[in-house]
């Protein structure tokens, strides 16, 4: 008798599990990336999605710079997407015209801000630069290649 009531538990417990798979199928350990999309809850700000290579809004896209932290555009706010080493020293790709204010932190530094329009899709696409004087020499290539490979998404 003992054994039978083990299967039974051991059967309910094996449903239990399946049941809390709420639909997900796995395939080699990892869930089915197109189920998931059903299931996920999409955020506030404008959507954007960063790859291994590429950050693309609905507006544009731009290539990663290597060393840099990737931000995206809080919720409210135009699509954009922030390159930042530190807060003082961003380069901002966004649709113009682009509220960046200056963070308090960096208000008595003196320091260097470039821009480019870029036209895109008869829109205007800013590339903003923003860095502490002193480390203007280092922001300035990526800068640069920020604004070269800004393209439509």
């Amino acid at each position: 008798m003992r054994r039978p009531f083990r299967l039974l538990l051991a059967s309910g417990a094996l449903l239990a599990l399946a049941a809390c798979g709420g639909g997900l199928t796995s395939s080699g350990g990892y869930p089915d990336v197109r189920i998931l999309a059903d299931v996920l809850t999409p955020t506030a700000g404008p959507p954007a999605v960063i790859g291994d290579v590429w950050a693309t809004t609905e507006s544009f896209a731009v290539r990663h710079l290597p060393g840099w932290t990737v931000e995206t555009a809080p919720a409210g706010r135009a699509p954009a997407i922030a390159y930042r080493q530190s807060p003082c020293t961003a380069i901002i790709i966004a649709p113009y015209p682009y509220p960046a204010p200056i963070p308090e932190i960096c208000e008595n530094l003196d320091l260097r801000v470039a821009e480019r329009g870029l036209r895109l899709n008869g829109q205007t696409i800013l590339v903003l630069a923003i860095a502490p004087i002193e480390e203007w020499a280092s922001v300035e290539p990526a800068f640069a290649e920020a604004t070269r490979s800004v393209r439509a998404p």
